[in-house]
């Protein structure tokens, strides 16, 4: 276990890490393993506009951490774009200009990151954690061949900086975020090699924005959902557990070499057989009983 300083691009994209498996990676072993190796191997790495506004945002609340200005190493100007939405669809030249110039940003991010600031500065606590907090850790696992990016690293917390869309900024909305998008096992999975190389338990801290007007935030504590090492002891909640499972059914397939598919989950009947039986939920229960009482 070791920390590297490396840039975003190199991290996700390089040559140096590439057999090294991220949360996003490793997310896949939930489905199943031969999913999970399919997209290690394969996976196309084409940049997205969302993407790209990310990348943009994150190396933006870097440049905050590390008191330097970010516009003066970056150009701002106008981009390609589809149906007069600079965000959601732009034209794949802006993709190319990208890769070429990383420093490009649009017009249009440049005044919604500016916006996002503009609220992000007002707050006493996220000033705190920039002024106080390490941005953009690296951390390896040579033996695991594992890796994870930390947005923000304080001596006893993990911050992650994550948008949301504005119909979905409420509590409801961010829990179906975190359970969807499995933001819990990359929460866990940070936590698990920070903790293996420093011997800190962290608590794990995501910050909420919404990606358009008014751009209003909430910073939202993972404890729920990963490792809880505040009482002496680690307790494993939902999401780590499921980081744990992945993880060793990971170094298990790296070590046989077996990736197995859907299958491989089903346990065998007495004639060796592996065939899904499924459980209807109550939901389809219910309707066909209400369609048949009436």
């Amino acid at each position: 276990m070791r920390e590297i300083k490396i840039g975003n691009e190199d991290y996700h994209n390089g040559a140096e890490l590439c057999d090294y498996w991220s949360s996003s990676n490793l997310k896949y072993m939930l489905t199943t393993p031969k999913k999970a190796y399919f997209e290690k191997s394969n996976r196309d790495h084409k940049q997205s506009a969302a993407l790209v506004f990310g990348s943009n945002m994150h190396e933006f609340m870097e440049s905050k951490a590390l008191g330097v200005d970010f516009w003066s190493t970056h150009e701002v100007g106008e981009v390609l774009k589809k149906n007069g939405d600079p965000y959601t669809v732009m034209n794949d030249d802006c993709f190319a200009y990208y890769d070429v110039n990383p420093t490009h940003v649009s017009r249009a991010s440049a005044d919604k990151i500016n916006a996002i600031w503009g609220n992000l500065k007002k707050s006493k606590l996220i000033r705190k954690m920039l002024n106080a907090g390490e941005p953009e850790v690296t951390i390896v696992d040579d033996e695991r061949k594992s890796k994870v990016r930390l947005d923000l690293r304080l001596k006893k917390q993990i911050v992650d900086w994550k948008t949301i869309r504005p119909d979905h900024f409420n509590e409801k909305g961010i829990v179906r975020a975190i359970e969807g998008y499995n933001y819990d096992f990359s929460a866990a999975m940070y936590q698990d090699h920070d903790y293996k190389i420093t011997g800190i338990g962290k608590q794990f801290l995501w910050v909420f924005i919404e990606n358009e007007p008014p751009f209003d935030f909430v910073v939202v504590d993972a404890t729920p959902y990963v490792f809880d090492y505040s009482d002496g002891v680690i307790i494993d909640n939902c999401g780590a557990k499921a980081y744990n499972r992945a993880m060793k059914q990971y170094l298990k397939c790296k070590e046989t070499g077996i990736w197995g598919g859907m299958n491989s989950l089903i346990e065998p009947d007495f004639y060796g057989e592996r065939v899904l039986i499924p459980s209807p939920t109550p939901w389809h229960n219910q309707k066909l009983n209400i369609i048949y009482e009436s």
